[in-house]
């Protein structure tokens, strides 16, 4: 396991580097029980939750995850600069970089007494989605520790969350982003995961539908999110297969944040239970 201490002005934030034991394991022996033994506690996690062990395959050549971790450490900097403008030192914060399976672009799980972002390189092939996403991810971080009612970690399948929680959760990782780095909703969204025309068809979809998305999220509030894609897939042409929850959420806590006056640090400390007053009300706002 390699350290990694990324350089602030006055403090450092440290990096767990798994790639080089992708490299060995996995691409010159072939060993994925020695790789999963470089961390057990994260790919315990990552299997569990975000993709399935039996079909693992390699996803990189060590060329490409070279890159991908160049382009990664690269932005770190930047990701860190941007947080200590907008009053957040994340300097504290551990990142494990790995090679995965291509299923997401990372989360944040509990080890050790922290919680820890953990970032699969192969997710992240340009700057923008390095910026966007890792900073995502760092809000998820900060939310969970200090309200570590939102984490799943004790559930499970990610289809146990409930719907509301989520909601809350991924809308608040959202807006902070978008309010962090100073990017518009389709950048905070996607980045430039697909193309700037697919963004604009996908949010205009999202705005004609917002009465049906906003009447589903209301109705299942309180239920497990099971096999529905409105925080997961890639159908844009149907935004309820295509993170159209994120945008609900994104738009909902905007309105809470506006309405409570509320910055970004309030947000993140605000209780779970006091959290979904106002999200259910903004809910209502808009399907009555």
């Amino acid at each position: 396991m390699i350290f990694y201490l990324i350089i602030g002005k006055n403090k450092n934030m440290k990096i767990v580097d798994l790639t080089g034991e992708y490299k060995k394991q996995i691409l010159e022996k072939n060993d994925l029980g020695a790789y999963e033994a470089s961390y057990p506690a994260l790919f315990g996690h990552y299997f569990k939750y975000w993709a399935k062990r039996n079909l693992f395959k390699k996803t990189l050549n060590a060329k490409e995850a070279d890159v991908r971790k160049r382009t990664i450490l690269s932005r770190l900097k930047f990701i860190e600069k941007k947080f200590k403008d907008a009053g957040f030192d994340i300097s504290k914060l551990k990142i494990i970089l790995f090679v995965g399976q291509n299923t997401t672009n990372g989360h944040v799980f509990y080890d050790g007494g922290e919680f820890m972002v953990w970032l699969p390189i192969e997710a992240y092939k340009t700057r923008l989605q390095a910026d966007v996403f890792i900073s995502h991810e760092i809000i998820h971080g900060l939310h969970y520790s200090q309200n570590p009612a939102f984490y799943f970690g004790k559930l499970k399948s990610l289809q146990d969350i409930i719907v509301g929680d989520n909601l809350i959760a991924e809308g608040l990782a959202t807006f902070a982003t978008k309010e962090i780095l100073g990017v518009n909703d389709g950048i905070a969204l996607w980045a430039d995961y697909i193309s700037g025309s697919q963004i604009r068809a996908w949010l205009k979809q999202c705005e004609k539908r917002q009465k049906e998305l906003f009447k589903w999220l209301d109705s299942h509030f309180d239920s497990k999110l099971g096999k529905s894609e409105l925080f997961g897939g890639l159908d844009t042409s149907d935004i309820f297969h295509s993170r159209g929850g994120y945008w609900a959420g994104l738009k909902i806590i905007e309105e809470i944040a506006k309405a409570g006056k509320y910055g970004l640090a309030e947000l993140l400390k605000l209780q779970k239970e006091k959290f979904k007053k106002p999200t259910r009300a903004q809910l209502k706002l808009i399907i009555m």
